[in-house]
């Protein structure tokens, strides 16, 4: 007997929401809130949660100098099209805790980059708390 893998998901979307500006990424997850595109009409919003896929990035290190500038790989994350959104809390929506939807390839693409920015300002504090270390212990040899 052949088995055909189908990738196809069918499962609601809500085409009126766009992604606000505020996310929360830990252990594989990014939790986020949908916001009703026509604020001025409503204030209805869905905070979801899905998991994501971990990968590399590019991030540029030395581009304030065209000749020393490189791309190095930094840790990420990104979301995946076709995976299933949770529904954690709703406010003025017609859908309960715990289902689940899809989202739209625009709210996928606001969704990846704000994780990319995410990911890119996690690195920056995590090389500057090294970077605070390390001159720290320099100092503590040079001056005792």
């Amino acid at each position: 007997m052949n088995i055909k893998a189908n990738t196809l998901i069918l499962a609601p979307v809500f085409p009126d929401f766009e992604v606000a500006e505020d996310i929360a990424i830990q252990d594989g997850k990014v939790e986020f809130t949908l916001q009703y595109r026509f604020d001025f009409i409503s204030d209805a919003s869905i905070e979801c949660s899905m998991p994501l896929l971990e990968c590399t990035q590019g991030f540029a290190v030395g581009d304030s100098d065209p000749q020393n500038c490189h791309e190095i790989d930094i840790p990420a994350f990104k979301a995946i099209e076709n995976t299933l959104v949770t529904v954690m809390k709703t406010d003025a929506v017609a859908t309960k805790e715990g289902n689940e939807f899809v989202l739209l390839p625009e709210q996928l693409r606001a969704l990846n980059e704000l994780i990319f920015a995410w990911c890119e300002e996690q690195f920056l504090k995590e090389s500057e708390q090294q970077a605070t270390y390390v001159a720290e212990d320099i100092a503590e040899e040079i001056y005792g």
